[in-house]
């Protein structure tokens, strides 16, 4: 009877994962479990190291836009940006990408913190881009020609690829005037607690999102360093679930990524999401900034 059954649901088990050639399994109503994904890149240049990209001449100051590549040959759900170490030490870096050369921003003031000392930054920003577009990057420095390198991967989509999201958001203000995660008055700001200790940052989302990008900055001091974590909550006080988070640490010279990518934070939130931050370390008195740009 044992042989029976199973010789009966066969049929049902190779219906609902099927094996296929180069790794890919595929389960019931043709779901990909492991996607095979083709890249494309640009931006890489002669020396393999990326597309110098300018800040402004003077501290704080933006540079014009530059071409990252050639116009794209393929449709993308999504893809990586390696921005490659700084020329000079201590830079903080605010980016803003275009998706048309320069027309319009998609992506606006993202922060990141890379070093002169053979640490850069990726990112994974969730965008789709359509085939033809010419992806175009400008920095705004807090140092005075300042500039670091960039390259661009490319997810080409295919039916197994997420379709990626079309806008992305910056929920807090933006210190553009000093180069920095967010603004002091902006509500982005908050204290170091011993433990986890949650601020709300955005008292109701005017939409719904797919996706979160974290970034943090120093307020403009830092204290002794040591290892920081922020934590992203989402729900009504006291009821606050942590959904994402990223670590750093705390040097003389700003708040420094202590990994060399921002994860992206896959978690939904509806329309009239209450978002918090908890910035949590051993020693308190710091003031630290958080940056949450949204995708949908």
């Amino acid at each position: 009877m044992k042989r029976i059954m199973l010789a009966l649901l066969a049929p049902v088990l190779a219906l609902l994962t099927a094996s296929h050639a180069g790794g890919q399994s595929y389960f019931f109503g043709g779901g990909v479990l492991n996607p095979d994904v083709a890249v494309e890149w640009q931006g890489q240049g002669a020396d393999g190291l990326g597309t110098v990209v300018l800040g402004g001449g003077s501290g704080n100051g933006e540079g014009s836009y530059t071409p990252i590549g050639s116009a794209i040959a393929h449709d993308w759900s999504g893809y990586r940006l390696y921005v490659h170490t700084a020329n000079s030490a201590g830079q903080r870096l605010l980016l803003t990408i275009s998706h048309d050369g320069g027309s319009t921003a998609k992506v606006a003031n993202l922060y990141v913190q890379p070093t002169n000392s053979a640490r850069g930054v990726v990112l994974d920003l969730p965008l789709k881009v359509a085939a033809g577009s010419a992806v175009s990057v400008k920095v705004r420095n807090s140092v005075g020609g300042g500039s670091v390198k960039v390259i661009i991967e490319g997810r080409i989509a295919n039916a197994a690829t997420p379709p990626g999201y079309q806008t992305a958001t910056q929920l807090l203000a933006v210190d553009t005037s000093a180069t920095r995660a967010a603004t002091s008055g902006g509500g982005g700001c908050v204290a170091v607690a011993s433990g986890v200790s949650w601020t709300p940052v955005v008292a109701s989302t005017g939409t719904a999102y797919g996706a979160f990008l974290l970034s943090v900055s120093d307020n403009g001091s830092i204290g002794a360093p040591q290892d920081l974590r922020l934590r992203l909550g989402l729900g009504a006080s006291g009821s606050e679930v942590e959904i994402g988070g990223i670590a750093a640490s705390s040097v003389g010279s700003g708040a420094l990524l202590s990994r060399a990518n921002l994860p992206l934070v896959e978690r939904a939130a509806p329309a009239g999401s209450r978002l918090s931050f908890s910035f949590q370390a051993a020693a308190t008195g710091d003031t630290l900034c958080g940056q949450i740009l949204a995708f949908n």
